[in-house]
């Protein structure tokens, strides 16, 4: 049987460590991994950091769940998110608690800057493509859960009333925003 998509591990084998990832293609998933590891070019700074303290053979991969359908990944990963929390310090190296999802992470300012280039740069096809991959994806009650509450969280200002000296100023800072778009 040929395995392509699944849930997979990267362990540490001096700490303990793990980071758990899902992937289309398992085998191409670990290759990009290693890559960019051995660059020291990986997207997590925590997972790239002990990788160059213990070196490439004091990690091993392993498969921890065969997946049926490209639609269930997601779903599958965060139930392993959920039981061995990768993200909890002690535990390992996953950076955000949602799979799929960039919430909770950190990012620089110079990291912003370059998305944000890259972003206004992007060709139309990519743009397409980018649509037709997310269009259809349906996530689990329970992740879409944890994104409510941290979204709660995080926008604790919606529902609140604001006084009538607070609607002023935003009032007065919108109709500045409109101004220089109309003169520019």
């Amino acid at each position: 049987m040929k395995i392509n998509r699944g849930i997979y591990k990267i362990i540490n084998k001096i700490n303990g460590k793990f980071y758990i990832g899902s992937a289309v293609n398992i085998k191409k998933r670990w290759s990009q991994h290693k890559c960019l590891l051995n660059k020291n070019k990986h997207g997590n700074n925590k997972l790239q950091n002990s990788w160059n303290k213990y070196g490439k053979d004091s990690f091993s991969f392993h498969i921890l769940c065969i997946v049926d359908k490209d639609e269930n990944l997601i779903p599958i990963e965060q139930l392993y998110l959920d039981w061995y929390k990768p993200y909890e310090v002690n535990m390992g190296y996953n950076i955000c608690k949602i799979a799929g999802s960039a919430l909770g992470i950190k990012r620089s300012d110079e990291f912003k800057k370059k998305m944000s280039i890259a972003a206004q740069n992007m060709s139309e096809e990519h743009k397409k493509n980018l649509s037709k991959s997310l269009k259809g994806r349906k996530l689990g009650e329970n992740t879409k859960k944890k994104i409510s509450e941290f979204q709660n969280r995080n926008n604790s200002w919606l529902g609140k009333k604001h006084s009538e000296e607070s609607k002023r100023k935003m009032s007065k800072s919108q109709k500045k925003r409109w101004n220089k778009r109309l003169i520019s």
